[in-house]
């Protein structure tokens, strides 16, 4: 199996990352964190958007409208 970095070490010209839909893609491995961690980031990213979301209401409320 190929790994992200067995590839991008193998493609010297710099981070040329598989297609999914090609051989070096679909045998890629992907890490990704343990489903716990993934919750978590998931919980955060939520978090933040809700922030963004507030703040971009506020921002809204303060400008004039013509």
């Amino acid at each position: 199996m190929a790994t992200l970095l067995g590839i991008q070490i193998r493609n010297e010209d710099g981070i040329n990352l598989p297609r999914l839909g090609t051989e070096d893609g679909r045998r890629a491995i992907f890490p990704l964190p343990p489903t716990t961690e993934q919750k978590r980031i998931v919980e955060k990213c939520d978090r933040l958007l809700s922030i963004y979301d507030e703040i971009e209401k506020r921002q809204q409320q303060k400008e004039p409208k013509f």
